[in-house]
């Protein structure tokens, strides 16, 4: 991979300032890319195109698809280059074979030291999306550190291209972005902080979910960081639950992200261990939060609205949300009430999903909702009885089994068509 012609031009999203370069592959066939990052013209003169960001935002997609090198235009600090190489072992470790390559990054020029690095701004920063774990690593750190504290946040981004207009087949949803600025800017005046619109193309490199999921979106914040780096000595990644403690792998993940920082800019990961319930609770007294969270990734959203209130994701936060005691829907989402007949609606088709409620029954239990209990717990064995039926487990998988060998997979098939 070639990663080359870093420069700066106007931006087109904000009308503020874009940093570009061209992505070339050496050892695959996958299309060149010019990909970039944006920022709002308040924030243009922090935005560089610095080496630190592309090279953070390639190496992973470069490893993904067997690339022996990354050579990047520009000097890259040693202490970014032993992290790199840190964590692009742990994903081989986790996820790929013996002898994939780990790809070596090739610098052009000598990274030399900032003269004076204590004139750097105290500033510390937060990737902000309005959904829980965004917003509960804000509560967290304005209780735990005044505000002219150097690590309490008085930035928070809020990136284009990555859970809203990432996915080229379903476009920009320029318009979702917008409405969600909208929100927020009003948020961020109460909660004292700036709020940094990015605009970036990074997830084209490879935009497959699992992909993205597994493996990239850690590194990816960490390279949006990277580009307005000068800005900030720290920035904060929110951990997304409990099962980014397992060393099998996570796109973000406490042992990656701190590799992906340099001698200039930590990135941390915050919250490892805290269950997504807790951090629901953590938000409870908080109203100005709940009314602007957002967790919906809807691509029918109109203009305006943060959640559509019927997908997994918003479901599941409501009943959270009641597991907790907040007495009323927040006017985030279009629901008021949450009944039985609304739990049923909810489809767990992961084992992540499924740990988000099994920690939701002990809650509603305390809650004194019984009813919406034995729903969830009626959700979590319908779900228990279709991985038996997928992984062909009891007397089910001997049915599937017999099924494949002499039917050809028939029943299974019209067993989906009905479901």
């Amino acid at each position: 991979m070639r990663i080359q012609n870093l420069r700066t031009q106007s931006g087109e999203h904000s009308g503020g300032r874009r940093v570009l370069a061209d992505v070339s592959w050496e050892d695959c066939d996958r299309p060149a890319r010019t990909i970039y990052f944006e920022t709002s013209d308040e924030f243009a003169a922090d935005l560089k195109p610095s080496p630190h960001a592309f090279l953070t935002a390639a190496i992973v997609p470069a490893m993904h698809q067997g690339e022996k090198r990354v050579l990047i235009e520009g000097p890259v600090c040693p202490r970014l280059l032993e992290g790199l190489r840190c964590a692009m072992s742990f994903l081989k470790n986790a996820l790929y074979s013996e002898d994939h390559p780990i790809p070596t990054v090739e610098p052009i020029g000598q990274h030399l030291p900032a003269a004076d690095p204590g004139r750097k701004p105290q500033r510390s920063a937060a990737f902000f999306s309005g959904g829980i774990d965004s917003m509960a690593l804000l509560r967290r750190n304005r209780l735990n550190f005044a505000l002219d504290h150097p690590a309490s946040v008085s930035d928070c981004i809020f990136i284009h291209g990555f859970d809203i207009g990432g996915l080229e087949r379903e476009g920009p949803r320029m318009h979702i972005f917008e409405g969600a600025l909208d929100h927020f800017r009003d948020f961020a005046q109460h909660a004292r902080v700036q709020l940094i619109p990015v605009y970036s193309n990074i997830k084209y490199l490879d935009d497959d979910w699992g992909f993205w999921a597994y493996q990239f979106f850690g590194a990816a914040l960490a390279s949006v960081a990277h580009g307005l780096g000068s800005r900030w000595r720290e920035v904060n990644i929110a951990s997304t639950g409990r099962r980014q403690l397992d060393l099998e792998g996570w796109g973000s993940h406490p042992m990656l992200d701190p590799c992906y920082g340099s001698a200039d800019l930590a990135i941390r990961h915050q919250d490892a261990g805290v269950t997504r319930l807790e951090k629901v609770a953590l938000l409870a007294d908080w109203p100005e939060a709940l009314d602007n969270l957002r967790v919906c990734l809807n691509v029918k959203l109109k203009k305006g609205e943060l959640n559509c209130g019927q997908c997994e994701k918003c479901l599941r936060t409501m009943i959270a949300l009641v597991a907790v005691g907040v007495k009323e829907m927040p006017r985030s989402f279009p629901a008021r009430e949450i009944t039985p007949e609304v739990v049923d609606c909810v489809q767990i088709r992961s084992t992540s999903v499924q740990e988000f409620f099994v920690d939701l029954v002990p809650g509603l239990e305390r809650a004194g909702r019984s009813d919406l209990a034995r729903a969830v717990r009626r959700r979590l064995e319908e779900w228990d009885t279709w991985r038996a039926w997928t992984e062909k487990r009891g007397w089910k998988g001997a049915i599937r089994r017999w099924d494949e060998r002499y039917l050809g997979g028939a029943m299974t098939k019209v067993v989906r068509r009905i479901r």
